[in-house]
């Protein structure tokens, strides 16, 4: 344990130029919006396939409206999912993205990576990782907790994009 330990601060030590600290902090975005995207499919499938009120809500209803077909209810909840991520993304995650690159930008030289979030953003994700916890405890029906990783997981793909766009703008920039 204690070794994992020496690996894990050495890793937030470890010093890299803004450029690359703010494509590091679109990478963990796109990382975690792509498990969680991969997961809401899995869930949306799974969903699909039960009746009743283990499917859910938004399942029966689809399914009823497109008379028990499968394939249209699985693609108008991922379609939804995505389409609900994307505004999140738009509008809630690009500004955190951004707040975070206005931050990292004034900063001369190399940083660790410990510098990368402040401590609310920590806890954001401690929240986040929380409601998802909940959300499997609370027994919430399949089709709205795949909803829930489907929109987040989009949010956060769109939300890695403008780290990705900042961190070639300031590569391409003179120092």
């Amino acid at each position: 344990m204690g070794n994992q330990r020496t690996l894990f601060k050495r890793f937030l030590s470890m010093k890299l130029e803004k450029y690359r600290l703010i494509a590091f902090a679109g990478f963990v975005w796109f990382c975690v919006g792509l498990l969680l995207l991969i997961k809401g499919l899995m869930i949306t499938i799974f969903a699909a396939h039960l009746s009743g009120q283990k499917a859910g809500p938004i399942m029966n209803f689809l399914m009823h409206l497109f008379t028990g077909a499968i394939i249209p209810t699985i693609l108008t909840v991922v379609l939804l999912g995505m389409l609900l991520g994307f505004f999140k993304g738009k509008w809630a995650l690009s500004k955190a993205a951004q707040k975070t690159v206005r931050r990292i930008y004034p900063m001369r030289g190399p940083q660790p990576i410990s510098r990368l979030y402040r401590l609310h953003d920590y806890l954001l994700i401690i929240a986040m990782i929380g409601l998802g916890r909940l959300m499997n405890w609370a027994h919430v029906p399949n089709d709205l907790h795949a909803l829930f990783d489907l929109s987040i997981g989009s949010a956060l793909i769109n939300g890695a994009m403008i780290y990705f766009r900042y961190a070639i703008k300031f590569k391409e920039a003179p120092s």
